[in-house]
């Protein structure tokens, strides 16, 4: 009854409880590395057996329930790309005044915070993810909490993040992850290619499987989530306008298969041939 309970809870808060932000237009650059690094976490997730939810540009850039009927965790990311530098504490922290008055808007962590404050112990992860790495937190551990990072530094991220929120603990710090992304800037979707290409030969079996169909499909649905900007006014609408499913991935997988499968051998597609005179 308590799983039950603390289920429905989350799904409750996460319609009712108002967003930070309303995403407005979304630079198409920024759109397509968010959706690519997104689509390269659903290869990750649809590897493992349990079941997913992954929800686009609600609450932040990228929310993972685990479950789309009945969640009880979260898992949010925001995604920032940068065309050079490292990440410091100071840009991590840094509050930047309004262009009207003296007000100073939340610092990037801090408004990554707000969804522990918002949704409590449901939140397992706050995860920062960039292509560019930082300053205090060694590339070859990432994704790692910030808490590995060198300690001096992050003795003063915690020391900055107390100061701007009251209700920040220092064992909280263990909440934030950094993922260092592998994808390009310039073209995260040539590499997420090459990914794919291997998820479809584990998931289906298929060597050399095409995987064209797959790719445009699969991003598609995740742009699309993305760009949705209607009301959401229940769990479900939800899940049908902002997210993306482990059983809509393996839809997705069935019909690739489907396809490949229903296509002729060449062996049989050359037999006919032979038969034929040239003009």
């Amino acid at each position: 009854m308590v799983t039950g309970a603390r289920a429905l809870s989350l799904m409750d808060d996460l319609v009712a409880i108002p967003q930070r932000e309303k995403g407005g237009s979304i630079a198409l650059e920024r759109l397509d590395y968010q959706a690519s690094w997104a689509v390269s976490l659903v290869l990750m997730l649809h590897g493992k057996s349990d079941d997913y939810a992954i929800a686009f540009e609600f609450h932040d850039d990228i929310v993972v329930l685990n479950g789309s009927a009945l969640p009880m965790k979260a898992r949010f990311y925001q995604v920032k790309t940068r065309t050079s530098g490292n990440w410091t504490v100071k840009r991590l922290t840094q509050r930047y005044k309004r262009r009207e008055g003296s007000e100073k808007i939340p610092s990037i962590l801090a408004k990554m915070y707000d969804n522990r404050v918002k949704f409590g112990d449901a939140v397992e992860v706050l995860g920062f993810v960039s292509n560019q790495p930082c300053e205090f937190i060694e590339h070859t551990k990432c994704p790692c909490t910030f808490d590995e990072g060198e300690s001096v530094k992050t003795d003063a991220l915690k020391k900055a993040m107390a100061a701007e929120v009251s209700t920040f603990a220092a064992g909280d710090i263990d909440l934030f992850e950094y993922h260092l992304s592998d994808l390009p800037l310039g073209r995260p979707g040539t590499m997420l290619r090459g990914l794919i290409v291997q998820f479809l030969e584990t998931q289906l079996g298929i060597p050399d499987c095409p995987s064209s169909a797959f790719v445009v499909v699969i991003l598609e649905h995740a742009r699309e989530r993305s760009k949705h900007m209607g009301s959401v006014t229940n769990f479900q609408d939800l899940m049908r306008a902002k997210a993306l499913t482990r059983v809509q991935v393996q839809e997705m997988l069935d019909e690739t298969k489907r396809r490949h499968q229903s296509r002729p051998k060449w062996s049989t597609v050359a037999n006919d041939l032979t038969g034929i005179s040239p003009v």
